[in-house]
């Protein structure tokens, strides 16, 4: 997912369907990252500070806890991006509702 956004914001041409495609798909990938993370946390912290033989589902679990905070940092720092290639792939004063927020949520 984040190879396909980064080549869509890379191009020099602005296409609303990858713009919007792009969008919704980090959005979802946000929504299940967050939910993730938010159900894990605690028994991450809790094996962290746990006594004991070190468990090997606690390993990956602290280490898909991690990746998935850094996935959660990346797609938010690219989401001003990504709002600024759907406001570029419409003519100025064209934008439909949608684009419209985003422009307004982000100042564009």
């Amino acid at each position: 997912m984040l190879g396909y956004a980064r080549k869509v914001l890379a191009a020099t041409t602005r296409d609303p369907f990858s713009g919007w495609l792009t969008f919704v798909a980090g959005a979802a990938l946000t929504l299940w990252i967050a939910v993730f993370i938010l159900l894990s946390t605690g028994a991450v912290f809790q094996s962290w500070g746990a006594d004991g033989d070190v468990k090997a589902e606690y390993v990956a679990l602290s280490g898909a806890w991690l990746t998935g905070v850094g996935l959660l940092v990346a797609i938010l720092w690219n989401a001003r991006r990504t709002a600024r290639y759907l406001s570029e792939s419409y003519r100025a004063g064209e934008w439909p509702l949608p684009a419209r927020l985003l422009r307004w949520l982000f100042r564009l």
